[in-house]
């Protein structure tokens, strides 16, 4: 289990099969971006399990340095997994990836999520983000709704293979 620690929401724990997914997404040679959803749970021991990633769409729009998630199939894939867990596994998150080995949020990312805190009915006041490098890099970094500001968390990296924080 890899585990990245944040001032809100704390703990979050990715599943070795998330890490799988995601891995397997990377970009390589002259793909597109990939991107869509994360999904999981909170735990009673103060604990945010990410244990769903959905594999991009073959509706998304891409190109090599864009992407954008098509959002039908992605409400889709929330709504099955909520249903086959009886509402425990619900959205917490963004998933893409960068055609680079340390892949690093740039201020259009950062605007996205804060754009989907703004405006999307949630249960959470936060999204947890994951950007995919094509060498197997994660950098996962929080946004957090308070109020009217949006506070962006500091990037903590891992390796998808290995679980292991860079």
């Amino acid at each position: 289990m890899t585990q990245v620690k944040f001032k809100n929401p704390g703990l979050i724990v990715f599943d070795p099969a998330v890490r799988d997914i995601l891995y397997k997404q990377r970009q390589q040679g002259n793909e597109n971006e990939k991107a869509a959803v994360l999904g999981g749970y909170y735990s009673p021991d103060g604990v945010w399990h990410v244990t769903a990633a959905m594999p991009s769409s073959s509706k998304n729009k891409a190109g090599r340095y864009w992407v954008l998630r098509d959002r039908p199939s992605a409400q889709l894939f929330i709504n099955m997994i909520y249903k086959e867990t009886s509402g425990k596994v619900n959205y917490l998150g963004e998933w893409h990836t960068h055609p680079i080995e340390i892949p690093v949020p740039s201020p259009d990312d950062r605007s996205m999520i804060s754009g989907l805190l703004k405006t999307s009915v949630l249960e959470i006041d936060f999204l947890i983000s994951v950007i995919v490098g094509n060498a197997g890099c994660a950098c996962c970094w929080v946004q957090t709704k308070k109020g009217d500001k949006i506070l962006v968390e500091t990037p903590q990296y891992f390796d998808l293979q290995s679980g292991k924080l860079i």
